[in-house]
């Protein structure tokens, strides 16, 4: 037998390990799990952006394609990553990574086009790593951030920005480093492999006119790629060491999200009683209001700043309770608490990613591979669910609502053109063109100011349809107002009730009443606004 042929094998087999069985099927099953984890990233972006730009908010602001942005908070800047995008991208080129790395794995064990896997494999071994703890950084970020958002302590904000940026930065470089070593130690071994192989074939194709050299060369060179081969594999086993150590340190502090995921819990339900209180109270005195010009304020609801309804927050007026104005109200609440049930479904969803992904990775597990995948195939599914949902609640409550206010104005307006038809020429006390609706029009009611309490911030990663345009566009303000929005509706309920009782006359009437002059010269006196005819403003109503 030939002893050069006999190391050659032992050499291939220690470096082209065979297969163990079923491996071609179970590298089919990695690769399609891949593809279709890359399909539903970029299926989850597409859904971004169409919603973003088919939403009917004033204050779409830039859309979804940023990557982080300064918010302000009492104790100082913060930076919030955008969290869905970024791990979405980061999870496709990853998934991309992957795929490479399982497609040259499945050609170095299957038997074909061996010697060019060997090197397409080293790099690919060393490069997964980095797009996976980039991924995961940015899902730790958007958790961190939004855990020192949703907790009640002060917390300096270089000290959050400092974290989370030596989170991700000081992880990388480590990274970066252990990839160059193992990319330059996986080559010398490969060097060093392929010189072995060619001295053995070519003694192999001599033998037996070899010398005794040859013999004696193979136990040094065969010690040499055992060297190259540990040196290269104590760099992998590193690189998977603090893999692990940081997945485990990232899991542990991913674990602040569920608080933030237990305030917006209590938040929508704080939300709800709102809605079902005083913001039904209020749609049902609309009409009565904006008949009477009444104007107070409304209750602070969770917005957007600078938005549309930002106005509320800083202290302004709203406009007359018409049917546009309530259908706009009623549904910017709507949204919101949509909004924040969808963004504690997103909490919970990356919280559970990144818990399992942690354990899968800190586990001994046999084909780890397909388990990963498995789980953030199954994770970005779950942010679809959330997103079509989202989308599909949001535009049913839209409709009801519309169809709600449409119903009502018509309504309104048929009776309201009856009564001032009928009425308003007798007595003047109708709804259309009487005396007292005109005195009334006149009389410009005292604005109750807004009183605001602390309010609750979640970051915009958290919240959907929240993509500000500018920095202090970043919040999102949930504001408890209840008392006073019943305050300022029981007392627009006073003054109506006022006005109408305490019937104002001018003196022409009442000169005209007393037999006083006729009723053609008083009406001409009206007419011509003289001083001693002309309308007097009765005193404001004493509110009770």
């Amino acid at each position: 037998m030939n002893p050069f042929n006999q190391a050659l094998a032992v050499v291939n087999a220690t470096v082209f390990r065979n297969a163990p069985p079923g491996f071609s099927k179970r590298q089919a099953v990695l690769i399609t799990l891949q593809a279709l984890t890359i399909i539903a990233d970029a299926f989850y972006l597409c859904l971004l952006h169409y919603t973003q730009r088919s939403s009917d908010d004033g204050n779409a602001g830039p859309g979804i394609w940023w990557v982080a942005r300064w918010v302000d908070q009492s104790t100082g800047r913060i930076m919030v990553v955008n969290q869905r995008v970024m791990s979405t991208i980061l999870s496709a080129l990853a998934q991309g990574v992957w795929m490479g790395h399982a497609i040259d794995h499945l050609l170095l064990y299957s038997g074909g086009g061996r010697t060019q896997a060997v090197d397409h494999t080293i790099v690919w071994r060393a490069i997964t790593p980095l797009f996976m703890l980039a991924w995961f950084w940015v899902l730790t970020w958007g958790n961190v951030t939004s855990f020192v958002f949703a907790t009640d302590r002060k917390i300096p904000s270089w000290l959050v920005n400092s974290w989370v940026l030596a989170l991700g930065l000081a992880p990388l470089v480590v990274v970066i480093v252990l990839m160059a070593f193992m990319i330059l130690r996986g080559w010398q071994f490969k060097t060093v492999f392929k010189s072995f192989a060619l001295n053995l074939r070519t003694n192999a194709a001599a033998y037996p006119n070899v010398t005794l050299t040859a013999f004696t060369g193979i136990q040094p060179q065969a010690a040499a790629l055992e060297k190259a081969g540990d040196c290269y594999y104590k760099t992998f086993s590193m690189m998977a060491t603090f893999a692990v150590t940081y997945t485990a340190i990232s899991a542990i502090i991913n674990f602040g999200g569920l608080l933030l995921a237990r305030k917006i819990k209590h938040q929508v339900k704080f939300n709800e009683k709102l809605k079902t209180g005083g913001s039904r109270m209020v749609t049902q005195q609309g009409h009565m209001l904006f008949a009477a010009h009444a104007t107070f304020a409304t209750v602070g609801e969770a917005q957007l700043v600078d938005g549309p309804a930002s106005r509320m927050h800083h202290g302004s007026v709203a406009g007359p309770m018409s049917g546009p104005h309530t259908m706009q109200a009623q549904r910017q609440e709507q949204r919101t608490i949509s909004g924040l049930k969808r963004a504690r479904r997103d909490v919970l969803t990356m919280f559970a990613l990144v818990l399992c992904f942690s354990l899968i990775i800190s586990a001994a597990l046999l084909f780890v591979a397909i388990a990963i995948t498995i789980v953030m195939l199954t994770a970005q599914m779950g942010l679809i669910w959330n997103a079509l949902a989202f989308r599909r609640k949001d535009q049913g409550k839209n409709q009801m609502l519309e169809d709600g206010i449409g119903n009502g104005n018509g309504n309104g307006n048929g009776n309201g053109n009856g009564n001032g038809n009928g009425n308003g020429n007798g007595n003047g006390n109708g709804n259309g063109n009487g005396l007292v609706p005109w005195i009334r029009s006149k009389i410009k009611p005292k604005t109750t100011p807004t009183k605001t309490t602390k309010a609750l911030v979640l970051t915009p990663s958290a919240i959907p349809e929240c993509s500000p345009r500018s920095v202090m566009s970043q919040r999102i303000f949930v504001e408890v107002e209840v008392e006073v929005r019943r305050t300022s509706a029981e007392e627009a309920m006073v003054e109506l009730s006022d006005m109408g009782s305490e019937r104002s006359r001018s003196p022409v009437l009442l000169k005209w009443e007393e037999g006083v002059g006729d009723l053609r010269h008083s009406m001409d006196e009206l007419e011509t606004g003289d001083h001693n005819g002309g309308f007097e403003t009765p005193p404001p109503p004493t509110r009770r």
